[in-house]
């Protein structure tokens, strides 16, 4: 498991019914992630296979959102969301042995995935989310958890 920062901004558009509880969400996010793992394999010439991995994208989350409001200031909300990605940069994954011989490498390809949150929002100015994403397969198999911290600028 790693840590890894990503930056977005999320806009929301409230529909005018149901007492304002459904919305629709879109929230572009700058992702990347980076790492250099060795992993021991006895098998391999050295003990160990050494695994490096690059991956930039732009997500384009959009679903819907429903707010659930427990009081004037505080409202729990959950989402549901899909996320198409445009990768940007280098991106690839590289697998080598001890001795600098490269076992496989490749590019990484966008994909498609589904993202499910729970959050909450006070005064509907700040919000802590924990959201969830379905893997994808990019050229190895990526998913992630995370949790968003927001501030409410309008």
């Amino acid at each position: 498991m790693s840590a890894n920062l990503g930056a977005g901004v999320e806009l929301e558009y409230v529909l005018p019914f149901n007492k304002n509880k459904w919305s629709f969400v879109f929230e572009p996010t700058f992702r990347f992630y980076s790492a250099d793992k060795a992993i021991a394999n006895k098998y391999v010439p050295g003990g160990s296979v050494y695994n490096a991995i690059k991956y930039n994208s732009i997500e384009f989350p959009l679903g819907a959102r429903y707010s659930m409001f427990v009081s004037k200031s505080s409202t729990i909300y959950i989402n549901a969301q899909f996320s198409p990605e445009v990768l940007i940069g280098d991106n690839y994954f590289k697998s080598s042995l001890a001795d600098g011989s490269v076992v496989a490498k490749g590019k990484l390809t966008p994909q498609a995935n589904f993202v499910y949150g729970v959050g909450y929002k006070f005064k509907n100015r700040y919000g802590a989310e924990f959201r969830i994403q379905e893997p994808k397969i990019i050229g190895w198999t990526y998913s992630a958890m995370s949790l968003v911290l927001s501030y409410n600028i309008l």
